[in-house]
Protein backbone atom coordinates (compact mmCIF):
# COMPACT_ATOMS: atom_id res chain seq x y z
CA UNK A 1 0.00 0.00 0.00
CA UNK A 2 1.45 3.38 -1.00
CA UNK A 3 1.99 5.42 2.16
CA UNK A 4 1.50 9.20 1.70
CA UNK A 5 4.44 11.34 2.73
CA UNK A 6 3.57 14.74 4.11
CA UNK A 7 5.00 17.66 2.10
CA UNK A 8 8.07 19.36 3.59
CA UNK A 9 8.71 16.67 6.20
CA UNK A 10 12.41 15.87 6.12
CA UNK A 11 14.23 12.69 7.14
CA UNK A 12 18.01 12.85 7.39
CA UNK A 13 20.44 10.00 7.85
CA UNK A 14 24.22 9.74 7.53
CA UNK A 15 25.00 7.26 4.74
CA UNK A 16 28.69 7.36 3.96
CA UNK A 17 31.96 9.12 4.65
CA UNK A 18 33.18 11.90 2.34
CA UNK A 19 34.81 10.57 -0.84
CA UNK A 20 38.53 11.18 -1.23
CA UNK A 21 39.07 13.98 -3.73
CA UNK A 22 41.52 13.35 -6.55
CA UNK A 23 42.52 15.09 -9.74
CA UNK A 24 42.56 11.68 -11.45
CA UNK A 25 38.76 11.62 -11.80
CA UNK A 26 37.74 13.88 -14.69
CA UNK A 27 34.10 12.91 -14.15
CA UNK A 28 34.10 15.01 -11.00
CA UNK A 29 34.23 18.08 -13.19
CA UNK A 30 30.65 17.15 -14.10
CA UNK A 31 29.74 16.60 -10.47
CA UNK A 32 29.78 12.80 -10.83
CA UNK A 33 30.00 10.77 -7.62
CA UNK A 34 29.66 7.02 -8.05
CA UNK A 35 27.26 5.39 -5.61
CA UNK A 36 27.69 2.02 -3.92
CA UNK A 37 24.82 -0.47 -4.28
CA UNK A 38 24.11 -0.69 -0.54
CA UNK A 39 23.65 3.08 -0.47
CA UNK A 40 21.27 2.89 -3.44
CA UNK A 41 19.19 0.16 -1.80
CA UNK A 42 19.05 2.02 1.51
CA UNK A 43 17.86 5.24 -0.09
CA UNK A 44 15.24 3.47 -2.23
CA UNK A 45 13.95 1.65 0.85
CA UNK A 46 13.78 4.85 2.90
CA UNK A 47 12.01 6.67 0.06
CA UNK A 48 9.41 3.89 -0.18
CA UNK A 49 10.28 2.76 -3.70
CA UNK A 50 9.65 -0.92 -2.93
CA UNK A 51 8.17 -3.77 -4.91
CA UNK A 52 5.27 -4.29 -2.48
CA UNK A 53 3.88 -1.05 -3.92
CA UNK A 54 2.30 -1.16 -7.39
CA UNK A 55 5.16 0.80 -8.94
CA UNK A 56 3.79 0.32 -12.43
CA UNK A 57 0.90 2.65 -11.54
CA UNK A 58 3.32 5.39 -10.43
CA UNK A 59 6.07 7.42 -12.10
CA UNK A 60 9.66 7.56 -10.85
CA UNK A 61 12.37 9.83 -12.23
CA UNK A 62 16.14 9.65 -11.89
CA UNK A 63 17.34 13.16 -12.77
CA UNK A 64 21.04 12.46 -13.33
CA UNK A 65 21.51 8.75 -13.95
CA UNK A 66 25.24 8.66 -14.69
CA UNK A 67 26.20 5.03 -15.31
CA UNK A 68 22.92 3.77 -13.85
CA UNK A 69 23.65 2.92 -10.21
CA UNK A 70 20.20 4.08 -9.11
CA UNK A 71 18.31 3.51 -12.32
CA UNK A 72 19.19 -0.15 -12.79
CA UNK A 73 18.13 -0.86 -9.21
CA UNK A 74 14.87 0.96 -9.91
CA UNK A 75 14.28 -1.25 -12.96
CA UNK A 76 14.80 -4.34 -10.79
CA UNK A 77 12.26 -3.10 -8.27
CA UNK A 78 9.75 -2.17 -10.95
CA UNK A 79 10.07 -5.63 -12.52
CA UNK A 80 9.56 -7.34 -9.15
CA UNK A 81 6.54 -5.12 -8.47
CA UNK A 82 5.03 -6.07 -11.82
CA UNK A 83 5.26 -9.75 -10.88
CA UNK A 84 3.60 -9.11 -7.50
CA UNK A 85 0.82 -6.94 -8.92
CA UNK A 86 0.05 -8.75 -12.15
CA UNK A 87 1.40 -6.12 -14.53
CA UNK A 88 3.42 -6.55 -17.70
CA UNK A 89 6.76 -4.76 -17.54
CA UNK A 90 6.38 -4.12 -21.25
CA UNK A 91 3.39 -1.88 -20.45
CA UNK A 92 5.35 0.27 -17.96
CA UNK A 93 7.02 2.65 -20.37
CA UNK A 94 5.70 5.63 -18.39
CA UNK A 95 6.63 4.25 -14.97
CA UNK A 96 10.30 5.25 -15.20
CA UNK A 97 12.36 8.06 -16.68
CA UNK A 98 16.04 8.91 -16.41
CA UNK A 99 17.90 12.00 -17.60
CA UNK A 100 21.61 12.44 -18.29
CA UNK A 101 23.58 15.15 -20.08
CA UNK A 102 26.66 13.03 -20.81
CA UNK A 103 26.16 10.98 -23.98
CA UNK A 104 28.65 8.25 -23.02
CA UNK A 105 26.92 7.72 -19.68
CA UNK A 106 23.57 7.52 -21.47
CA UNK A 107 24.85 4.73 -23.70
CA UNK A 108 26.37 2.83 -20.78
CA UNK A 109 23.13 3.07 -18.80
CA UNK A 110 21.06 1.99 -21.80
CA UNK A 111 23.40 -0.96 -22.37
CA UNK A 112 23.13 -1.90 -18.70
CA UNK A 113 19.34 -1.64 -18.84
CA UNK A 114 19.16 -3.84 -21.93
CA UNK A 115 21.41 -6.45 -20.31
CA UNK A 116 19.30 -6.41 -17.14
CA UNK A 117 16.00 -6.65 -19.04
CA UNK A 118 17.34 -9.54 -21.11
CA UNK A 119 18.33 -11.32 -17.88
CA UNK A 120 14.75 -10.74 -16.69
CA UNK A 121 13.49 -12.63 -19.74
CA UNK A 122 12.57 -9.83 -22.13
CA UNK A 123 13.33 -10.03 -25.82
CA UNK A 124 16.14 -7.98 -27.31
CA UNK A 125 13.60 -5.79 -29.11
CA UNK A 126 11.55 -5.15 -25.96
CA UNK A 127 14.65 -4.48 -23.87
CA UNK A 128 15.98 -1.96 -26.38
CA UNK A 129 12.58 -0.25 -26.70
CA UNK A 130 12.17 0.20 -22.95
CA UNK A 131 15.77 1.32 -22.44
CA UNK A 132 15.47 3.95 -25.15
CA UNK A 133 12.10 5.13 -23.84
CA UNK A 134 13.18 5.33 -20.22
CA UNK A 135 16.65 6.84 -20.56
CA UNK A 136 16.85 10.27 -22.16
CA UNK A 137 19.91 12.21 -23.27
CA UNK A 138 18.67 15.53 -21.91
CA UNK A 139 19.20 18.15 -19.21
CA UNK A 140 16.79 17.36 -16.39
CA UNK A 141 16.78 20.97 -15.22
CA UNK A 142 15.47 22.10 -18.61
CA UNK A 143 12.98 19.24 -18.93
CA UNK A 144 11.61 18.73 -15.41
CA UNK A 145 8.67 21.11 -15.71
CA UNK A 146 7.08 18.84 -18.31
CA UNK A 147 7.27 15.67 -16.21
CA UNK A 148 5.23 15.20 -13.04
CA UNK A 149 6.33 12.36 -10.77
CA UNK A 150 5.53 10.34 -7.68
CA UNK A 151 9.23 9.75 -6.96
CA UNK A 152 12.35 11.71 -7.84
CA UNK A 153 15.32 9.63 -6.72
CA UNK A 154 19.07 9.65 -7.17
CA UNK A 155 22.37 11.37 -6.59
CA UNK A 156 22.31 14.90 -8.07
CA UNK A 157 25.56 16.40 -9.41
CA UNK A 158 27.69 18.67 -7.26
CA UNK A 159 29.05 21.54 -9.36
CA UNK A 160 29.75 25.10 -8.22
CA UNK A 161 28.01 27.56 -10.52
CA UNK A 162 31.15 29.67 -10.85
CA UNK A 163 32.89 26.68 -12.47
CA UNK A 164 30.25 26.49 -15.22
CA UNK A 165 29.99 28.56 -18.44
CA UNK A 166 28.55 31.95 -17.54
CA UNK A 167 25.57 31.66 -19.88
CA UNK A 168 24.53 28.26 -18.52
CA UNK A 169 24.93 29.39 -14.93
CA UNK A 170 22.76 32.45 -15.58
CA UNK A 171 20.09 30.29 -17.23
CA UNK A 172 19.90 28.03 -14.18
CA UNK A 173 19.79 31.00 -11.80
CA UNK A 174 16.95 32.56 -13.80
CA UNK A 175 14.98 29.29 -13.78
CA UNK A 176 15.57 28.37 -10.13
CA UNK A 177 15.35 31.29 -7.66
CA UNK A 178 16.73 29.15 -4.82
CA UNK A 179 20.15 29.36 -6.47
CA UNK A 180 21.35 32.50 -4.74
CA UNK A 181 24.89 33.49 -3.82
CA UNK A 182 27.62 30.89 -4.42
CA UNK A 183 25.08 28.15 -5.06
CA UNK A 184 25.83 24.60 -6.10
CA UNK A 185 24.00 22.97 -8.99
CA UNK A 186 22.36 20.40 -6.71
CA UNK A 187 20.21 23.23 -5.27
CA UNK A 188 18.49 23.51 -8.66
CA UNK A 189 17.88 19.75 -8.69
CA UNK A 190 16.09 19.97 -5.35
CA UNK A 191 13.97 22.89 -6.51
CA UNK A 192 13.08 21.20 -9.82
CA UNK A 193 12.20 17.93 -8.08
CA UNK A 194 9.95 19.58 -5.51
CA UNK A 195 8.14 21.51 -8.24
CA UNK A 196 7.32 18.38 -10.23
CA UNK A 197 6.19 16.08 -7.42
CA UNK A 198 2.58 14.97 -7.45
CA UNK A 199 0.53 15.08 -4.21
CA UNK A 200 2.17 12.77 -1.63
CA UNK A 201 5.22 12.43 -3.87
CA UNK A 202 8.70 11.68 -2.53
CA UNK A 203 12.05 13.26 -3.35
CA UNK A 204 14.94 11.07 -2.16
CA UNK A 205 18.44 12.42 -2.91
CA UNK A 206 21.90 11.81 -1.60
CA UNK A 207 22.92 15.26 -0.44
CA UNK A 208 26.54 15.55 0.72
CA UNK A 209 26.51 13.21 3.77
CA UNK A 210 22.73 13.31 4.13
CA UNK A 211 19.73 11.43 2.84
CA UNK A 212 16.73 13.75 2.60
CA UNK A 213 13.17 12.85 1.70
CA UNK A 214 10.55 15.56 1.32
Amino acid sequence: MYSPVQTMRGVQQRLLDPPALTDALPAEARGVVFTKRWVVDLLLDLAGYRDEIDLGALRAIEPSCGDGAFFLAMIERLAASCVRHGRRLEDCGEALAAFEVDSESVERTRSGAVELLRALGRSAATAAKLANQWIQHADYLLEAAGHSADFVLGNPPYVRLESMPEGKAKLYRDMFPAMTGRADLYVAFFEAALQQLRPNGVCGFIWALIYLTI
